[in-house]
């Protein structure tokens, strides 16, 4: 069994009182996270780099005792740590070069913050510090594992949700002799190298009447009205509503996917560098979601104990032939079907790309086994019982580090 890090998320219907309380706790954490994100650029300016979490945490100490700031206290204290080690993340985040710098919070877009304290939930009721009647949750699946921490949010359309994150035991499943290759598209979503496609429901682009009849209406309407609220809600509950047929659409193939097959080669797709190419299709690569089905693929397979390989994005599985391996350079985006001059083979371009992309997945994956072979055979200590304890260092196994 491999430990793992699993989030539940669940409808919370809070009282009046309660709203007021998270209200209340939203606004703090905002506030600490945009007031200290000012301090951490002041004093860069000034030329002091040392400024970090440890030195947010002594000043908030000192502000909380201030009167001006006496309604800090009426949120618990591990909380506005929490934002501030949120605060922190970004900022390593931004340096390492995996998201862009840290951007000020607004009280129009999700509310969330996060107790990693005190939390638990009985009778059906979510129990956090300076909450003792309790929340009220609905638990539409049953709770695994210990629970970590839970970030509480509000949403755009005035709901709100709790997130439990638990560390569970996750056990692998019974090893397939099953290997797929999929060719990831926009018209077609998933295409295997069995021949099975998988369609792109195109969702946006089902309710793209309503959204616009909804921002027509919109823009009529007088900003911060009680009419313009009214629509504004619409507008976002459709919003809501299309991310969440994806997110389901996406998490019913991304486990189908992992239940059925052992090994799965994916080209390893780069959408920001599709989005760059053609300004046409922009809408239909967002609406896709790939990056979100990869993601899924990645930490599923780690879950469940399946291989997923990315094929190099640059690879020319399409203009490849999977049975002669004649490249035709001339293929174009238009041509679904071209016919290879060399063995006369008329073939489907993303099916002839999903049979590549798993032979030259699996070609990797002989070559990852070989490598991972050769590192063991390195470090193996010595048979001989007398230098059993005696391994340096330098001879330890290095484990890669998995990407947040």
């Amino acid at each position: 069994m491999a430990a793992a890090v699993k989030t539940y998320k669940f409808r919370i219907y809070p009282t009046k009182t309660q709203e007021v309380f998270l209200a209340k706790s939203f606004g703090c954490c905002r506030f600490i996270y945009n007031y200290f994100l000012q301090r951490r650029i002041e004093e860069y300016r000034k030329g002091n780099k040392k400024y970090k979490y440890y030195d947010c945490c002594k000043e908030l100490t000192q502000l909380k005792k201030k009167e001006e700031f006496s309604w800090l206290k009426e949120v618990s204290n591990p909380t506005l740590q929490q934002t501030l080690i949120n605060l922190e993340s970004a900022y390593k985040r931004f340096f390492k070069k995996i998201s862009r710098f840290p951007r000020f919070k607004s009280r129009k877009s999700k509310q969330s913050f996060r107790h990693v304290e005190q939390v638990s939930i009985k009778n059906n009721k979510l129990y956090i510090p300076k909450v003792r009647e309790g929340i009220k949750i609905v638990l539409s699946r049953k709770i695994e594992g210990k629970i970590k921490n839970v970030t509480i949010t509000k949403t755009k359309t005035n709901k709100y949700f709790a997130c439990l994150c638990c560390e569970v035991d996750q056990k692998p499943l019974e090893k397939l002799d099953t290997k797929i290759g999929l060719d990831l598209g926009i018209k077609t979503l998933i295409t295997d190298s069995n021949g099975l496609k998988i369609e792109n429901p195109k969702i946006l682009s089902k309710f793209e009447k309503k959204l616009k009849y909804l921002n027509r209406q919109l823009s009529k309407k007088k900003k911060g009205s009680n009419a313009w609220n009214t629509v504004r809600l619409k507008l976002a509950g459709v919003y809501e509503k299309v991310k969440n047929i994806r997110e389901d659409y996406i998490h019913k193939i991304s486990h189908r996917l992992i239940n059925e097959n052992q090994v799965i080669c994916i080209e390893d797709l780069s959408s920001e560098e599709m989005l760059g190419k053609n300004k046409n299709i922009n809408r239909s690569i967002y609406d896709a979601s790939l990056y979100e089905l990869k993601r899924q693929l990645d930490y599923k397979s780690l879950w469940y104990g399946r291989d997923l390989i990315k094929v190099d994005k640059y690879f020319p599985s399409s203009q490849l032939c999977n049975s002669c391996n004649y490249r035709n350079y001339n293929l174009k985006l238009i041509d679904r079907t071209w016919k290879c001059p060399s063995c006369n083979i008329e073939h489907d371009r993303d099916i002839n790309a999903a049979k590549n992309i798993l032979r030259e997945g699996l070609r990797i994956h002989l070559v990852q086994g070989f490598e991972s072979d050769a590192k063991q055979k390195q470090v193996e200590p010595p048979s001989c019982g007398l230098f059993r304890n005696k391994r340096s260092s330098k001879d330890e196994a290095v484990i890669p580090e998995i990407p947040e």
